[in-house]
């Protein structure tokens, strides 16, 4: 791989401040501080996929963290979010599974399929905090996940959902903290001080989805004539099934963005959601940096030319008695059937494109609980994501063929602001 061009300065590089103590090293925040936006890439504005522009970070404003020496360990899953006593269980478990080689399951899987026992009793009824606890998750993660500013957001989808993303996102985000030689030369053979190591690279390097030869840094670009802004708020390492943003040669993979089934306007296929109003990605965004201290987040904006809309099918579904059932059946899955045919235009092939709405924040485990002839009482108003005192809109693509399209006519209409760990403003 070529050096990155957001590698640390020497004089920046001094982070590890002690020796291992049950698989962690307690390291500055230094370890998470990006790139100076004035760094210059190797790619011209004329030939970049994307510009990006990183957000000053000050490590004297944060401090320092416990780091798990190696991503198969008791300490990794402590970090993903769960206490000793339950990760020294699953490591247990995991470490003694039968022959390993038919069994080849990594350690994150490990730990991602014991959220399971969520959907059985004792914990399938419980509130959340008390399922969480019953769980053994951390304080820190339950704390997280709680945060009454965010609840709307936390209530759109279910508990195992937010743990399982934002596990995920914790081992991405390990994985990367830890890349080769991140623990190698200057370690201190004296037992009277801590040794001090350095870093060789950090969280946003060109491995973060974005090769170097395809990005500028710069500030946002202006918003250009005839197009239509998209914003999505979203933590590093949350990318689809671990796929570029950017690809090695430049092109732009939209469907490492993608949401599955289930979603507000996507019962049966997947869906790219986006919004028109950077507040309500930015809302987004802090929720991923609430979940994951230790990982860089990104506003992707994406202007999109106002032709290219214009000649899609599209579906507006606003709050509304069909918004709400709607939503129903696609929150539900096939557990009641297709919706019925006057959604026809919103789902089936060869119909919409591109469906325009607000944001549901209703659980989706208590939609499933709600039958028909109850919508009009049981979902309401308050079921809207709400944003500085507005409802929260959404962009929903729906067709994988338009995204195809999309991806290739915003390639060099991307910007990214890059807010390093623990940017919550």
């Amino acid at each position: 791989m070529a050096t990155s061009p957001f590698a640390l300065d020497p004089e920046e590089s001094r982070v590890f401040l002690s020796g291992p103590t049950n698989g962690k090293r307690k390291v500055s925040a230094a370890l998470l501080s990006p790139p100076s936006s004035h760094r210059s890439s190797s790619s011209s504005s004329s030939n970049s996929s994307t510009s990006i522009r990183i957000r000053p970070f000050d490590p004297s404003t944060k401090a320092p963290f416990d780091l798990p020496e190696d991503t198969e360990s008791v300490a990794c899953l402590e970090f993903l979010g769960y206490t000793r006593k339950v990760a020294e269980d699953i490591f247990k478990r995991w470490t003694g599974r039968p022959d390993p080689e038919r069994n080849p399951d990594d350690l994150i899987q490990y730990a991602l399929s014991y959220l399971g026992r969520l959907f059985f009793q004792p914990l399938k009824d419980l509130p959340a905090t008390q399922a969480m606890t019953g769980l053994e998750i951390s304080d820190e993660l339950q704390a997280a996940l709680t945060d009454p500013h965010f609840s709307q957001i936390f209530r759109s989808q279910t508990l195992h959902y937010w743990l399982k993303d934002t596990m995920s996102i914790r081992y991405s985000t390990l994985n990367k903290l830890l890349e080769p030689g991140v623990f190698e030369s200057g370690a201190s053979s004296s037992t009277q001080e801590p040794p001090t190591f350095t870093v060789s690279s950090n969280i946003a390097s060109e491995d973060n989805n974005l090769p170097s030869a395809h990005v500028t840094v710069q500030a946002a670009p202006l918003a250009l004539p005839d197009h239509y802004i998209l914003y999505k708020g979203k933590a590093w390492g949350d990318l689809y099934g671990g796929l570029l943003f950017i690809r090695d040669d430049g092109s732009v993979n939209l469907r490492s963005v993608q949401i599955r089934e289930g979603g507000d306007f996507n019962h049966l296929n997947s869906a790219w959601y986006w919004t028109l109003e950077e507040a309500t990605a930015e809302e987004y965004r802090k929720w991923g940096q609430l979940r994951c201290n230790w990982a860089e987040t990104w506003i992707i904006q994406i202007q999109v030319p106002k032709t290219f809309v214009d000649s899609i099918r599209k579906q507006q579904l606003w709050y509304s008695p069909d918004w709400k059932e709607y939503v129903w059946y696609c929150r539900k899955g096939n557990s009641v059937g297709d919706p019925p045919a006057k959604f026809n235009k919103s789902w089936k092939a060869g119909q919409s494109q591109l469906v325009e709405g607000h944001i549901c924040a209703r659980e989706p485990t208590a939609i499933p609980r709600i039958n028909k002839e109850e919508l009009p009482e049981k979902i309401t108003e308050g079921d809207v994501l709400n944003i500085d005192g507005r409802k929260a809109t959404q962009w929903a693509f729906v067709d994988a063929e338009v995204v195809e399209r999309l991806s290739n006519l915003v390639r060099g209409k991307i910007h990214i602001e890059m807010f390093p760990a623990g940017y919550l403003c």
